[in-house]
């Protein structure tokens, strides 16, 4: 399927399809695991799933955020495109 019709159908998601390959992206990551596992042996069940709903939902308002940072981007290309053109 072209990138148009992603669009066109609503299927195009670019902060599905980017995972940074930086050296510093992995290690964060990891230690995000790490403690994770960490707190999962300290806390109680009901504590922990209470942390997992958090995380959850702030990778929810992350990726309204990613959302909204891409249509301005898209936006002001647009802008760009047409103010080299008109002049």
């Amino acid at each position: 399927m072209s990138i148009l019709e992603e669009i066109y159908y609503g299927t195009y998601r670019p902060c599905e399809q980017i995972k940074p390959d930086s050296k510093e992206y992995e290690q964060i990551n990891n230690r995000i695991h790490t403690m994770l596992e960490a707190l999962q042996h300290r806390m109680t069940e009901v504590d922990y799933q209470l942390l997992q709903d958090m995380f959850d939902l702030y990778d929810e308002v992350t990726s309204l955020y990613t959302a909204s940072a891409y249509a301005h981007g898209f936006k002001a290309g647009i802008q760009m495109w047409n103010e080299m053109n008109n002049k």
